[in-house]
């Protein structure tokens, strides 16, 4: 798209706007928008039954995730502030989560929390202009810098008030908004149908490993009971055995010792729960670290695997190669060393990225406060176990099949990247007036 400049700009005034387009105007916020018009009052009843909207509920992309309906005897105390359709919701807590949004339909007991300041425009303000003008990276960032707080910084409502906003005649903020609403719809409908690939992707690879590491490859071979429910038929030279007699070791929990963030002080990476991902590796973007003392007897070594046993991320399990550099593990992580003439860790770890494994975690998790798989647990894990030579070659073939997959769903990923950059800087120039949609729109 080959967008041109307008024909003539000017010096805003406020050093991080820059220049904008000549006969466009800048002015605080305040006196463009009602700010957080509207609260439940103190005598409410209390029976009154709303849906309600936290920040943790709106997604960096503005779109809301889910609502919960509850009365207000039930709610939290910031349950309090009340919008109309066509305001924009923007949250002054933690303001580098970026969740705003633009409300449009929503039912009249619509309630939100008084983390989110609510903008409602005025007569000089078109309200879709007004969204995309505060969700620009450059709106953002300013305020992520008049934030206070470390842990969970914060902007109050009045500092808001009075950053300036800066905006072309009415006629001009409709176009601009026409032309955003078309390209971002285009752009968003691209990575909805990109991250279903994903999915659908992530699915095959499931179902490839479920069947290789239960079924083998040998689509003739004759197949036999399991006796396990979630396993069904194996190969019938195949075994069923538990977990702790395919150890080499008693299962071992993790240190209880609180991480360090330094990498240049501490000796080796401390793996937790959070740095695991769902593929059995390690995120490249969460670090913590343990001093030498510190991580003495939770040493990782070759092959060991790691299973998570606590929280919303029960099941979860981690494999450690040496190519992740010194490690040791964290006190919600259970370490099994196998015993190599029964059962190679490569197969241990496919097996439990495997459906019948996720089944077999759904059977066992206990719905107490959080879910929990204790070691006791672990070591009663099923597991169809092929010979060693036979384990080896589905190892190989699966280490073939999965990384074609890995490397189509890694490609799309860095295209949907690139899309929501794409989105996020045409936001802005439209925005800031770095280029001239006005005959584009019509």
């Amino acid at each position: 798209m080959n967008l041109k400049p307008y024909p003539e700009y000017k010096v805003s005034g406020v050093e991080w706007i820059g220049e904008i387009p000549k006969d466009w105007n800048v002015e605080k916020l305040k006196f463009s928008s009602t700010i957080n018009k509207e609260s439940l009052p103190e005598n409410k009843d209390l029976d009154y039954e709303f849906f309600y909207l936290d920040i943790s509920n709106v997604s960096s992309n503005g779109k809301i995730l889910n609502l919960e309906l509850m009365r207000l005897e039930d709610a939290p105390s910031r349950a309090r502030r009340i919008p109309n359709n066509h305001d924009t919701i923007i949250s002054t807590v933690r303001t580098y989560l970026k969740a705003i949004s633009y409300l449009d339909g929503i039912p009249d007991n619509f309630i939100v929390s008084t983390g989110f300041s609510i903008l409602n425009p005025k007569k000089n303000i078109f309200p879709r202009y007004l969204y995309y003008l505060v969700s620009s990276d450059i709106f953002v960032q300013t305020v992520v810098a008049y934030s206070k707080g470390i842990a969970y910084p914060a902007i109050n409502s009045s500092d808001l008030a009075n950053l300036p906003i800066w905006y072309p005649d009415f006629e001009t903020q409709k176009k601009l908004s026409s032309f955003l609403d078309k390209k971002t719809s285009e752009i968003d409908l691209t990575i909805e149908k990109d991250s279903r690939l994903i999915e659908l992707l992530k699915e095959k690879r499931t179902a490839l490993i479920n069947h290789v590491v239960t079924k083998g490859l040998d689509p003739m071979v004759r197949m036999k009971d399991s006796g396990v429910e979630w396993i069904g038929e194996i190969p019938e030279d195949w075994n069923i055995n538990r977990l702790k007699f395919l150890a080499a070791k008693k299962a071992q929990y993790g240190a209880n010792e609180e991480p360090e963030y330094n990498e240049n002080k501490f000796d080796y990476r401390y793996v937790r729960i959070t740095d695991v991902n769902d593929n059995g590796g390690l995120k490249k973007d969460s670090f913590a670290y343990l001093s030498k003392e510190n991580a003495r007897g939770f040493i990782l070594e070759e092959g060991d695997v790691l299973f998570a046993r606590s929280g919303a991320t029960v099941g979860k399990v981690y494999y450690y190669s040496s190519n992740d550099g010194n490690c040791c593990f964290a006190g919600y992580m259970i370490r099994y060393v196998t015993n190599k003439e029964l059962l190679i860790s490569q197969f241990l770890l496919y097996y439990s990225l495997s459906k019948s494994y996720k089944e077999w975690i759904k059977v066992v998790s206990t719905q107490s406060t959080i879910e929990n798989v204790s070691a006791d647990k672990y070591d009663e894990l099923y597991i169809p176990t092929p010979n060693i030579s036979e384990q080896k070659q589905i190892v190989e073939h699966l280490d073939g099949e999965i990384s074609q997959i890995d490397g189509i769903i890694i490609k799309i990923e860095q295209k949907i990247l690139l899309l929501e950059e794409y989105k996020k800087s045409l936001i802005h120039h439209v925005v800031t007036g770095k280029v001239d949609v006005r005959e584009v729109a019509i």
